[in-house]
């Protein structure tokens, strides 16, 4: 079980601060049906395909999730301990990204954040909020011969199809920042803190 499914048991089962979150569903895959403007979703833990008509797409939702993991190199030299800590020190260079090695002699430990993407959508008649997680979604089966192997490079051409194809859906930032070239909103802090939002 993933700390993503902790959260949303949580979710699921505690109220946070007095205000009463959405119930939520993890869409497994979408696919969009231009022909009969409608889109086909399975749900994890359903197996049974749910069609929905493009005009009950109610809102549509995204955001960036900060995620911090650490990864431990033990047993190194004196040499391949260095060579780490250079890494951590120029991916941080080159991608923006936080890589803070802590050395002693038996081990490196370099902590890494990187930012998954979420995306929530509200439908008409159905109270669960649908979301997917980007990092586990099946954009190939999504975007056809669009998907690329690049994860942002999907969200955007995801964001811009799912909005050209519902567009009486309100949009929040997150999909107006894509859609309009504009910077992204600030992301959040956890999964938890992204249904909060969605259900104010």
């Amino acid at each position: 079980m993933t700390d993503q499914t902790d959260q949303t048991q949580q979710v699921e089962e505690e109220p946070a601060f007095g205000l009463q979150l959405p119930p939520n569903a993890r869409v497994k895959t979408l696919t969009f049906d231009d022909v009969q403007r409608q889109i086909h979703v399975l749900l994890d833990g359903d197996e049974t395909e749910q069609v929905v008509p493009v005009d009950r797409i109610r809102s549509l939702y995204g955001a960036r999730i900060r995620h911090e993991s650490l990864t431990q190199y033990k047993s190194l030299s004196v040499a391949k301990t260095a060579s780490v800590a250079f890494t951590a020190v120029a991916g941080m260079a080159v991608m923006g990204i936080p890589m803070s090695p802590t050395v002693n002699k038996n081990s490196v430990t370099v902590a890494n954040e990187e930012l998954l993407f979420v995306f929530g959508m509200r439908i008409d008649g159905i109270d669960a909020l649908w979301y997917i997680m980007a990092a586990s979604f099946n954009f190939r089966k999504a975007l056809g011969p669009l998907a690329t192997y690049s994860t942002e490079l999907n969200v955007r051409e995801f964001v811009k199809r799912f909005a050209t194809f519902a567009p009486q859906a309100v949009e929040d930032s997150f999909f107006t920042a894509i859609t309009k070239t504009l910077p992204l909103p600030p992301p959040v802090e956890t999964l938890i803190e992204f249904f909060r939002i969605v259900a104010r």
